[in-house]
């Protein structure tokens, strides 16, 4: 595929998946010529996936970034499943939806503020939970299915009780083609 033609997500995902370019390398030199966000990157490679294209999931979520990669944790799959099905978006039927919409679900509040007048602090949740969603329609329409397991954050206490507080527990998903 030569640059310029086609869909911004196919370039990223070519040079993702064939090329082995990492995230922030894409990001920094996208097709578009102006640098992008490593969410975005991962965004265009997640929606090769819903193109039936193959996708290195591990690989993807190692270099995806900070805040677990914006991959949904057990939590935060059921609030979106819900939260898709109150709006009545069927993600595998309907094409495109408004993330707005779903977002009324699960921060109806800061949606009604509106995006331009939150705190940088709620903008960032905001943008956090659509960095969930793309995670959890592509997932979803390439037909994986979550299969959550435990991770132990932080380090454990000794067996005498000494050391650090217990550790939080946390549920991360691995994922199962259909």
């Amino acid at each position: 595929m030569q640059q310029g033609k086609g869909p911004p997500w196919e370039s990223s995902y070519q040079r993702f998946q064939e090329n082995k370019e990492n995230a922030v390398t894409i990001a920094m030199s996208p097709q578009s010529g102006k640098a992008i966000l490593v969410k975005t990157v991962v965004g265009h490679v997640l929606t090769a996936l819903t193109f039936g294209r193959t996708v290195d999931i591990g690989r993807l979520i190692s270099e995806a970034g900070p805040d677990e990669a914006l991959v949904p944790r057990s939590d935060v799959w059921d609030k979106l499943e819900r939260s898709f099905f109150t709006c009545n978006i069927k993600i595998l039927e309907d094409e495109k939806y408004l993330k707005t919409d779903v977002l009324k679900c699960i921060l109806p509040a800061l949606v009604a503020q509106g995006y331009k007048d939150c705190t940088p602090e709620e903008q960032a949740e905001m943008s956090r939970w659509f960095g969930f969603m793309d995670w959890y329609v592509g997932l979803t329409r390439a037909g994986f299915v979550p299969s959550f397991r435990d991770e132990i954050l932080g380090q454990q206490l000794n067996q005498d009780g000494d050391g650090p507080p217990p550790a939080k527990k946390r549920k991360l998903p691995t994922f199962v083609g259909n």
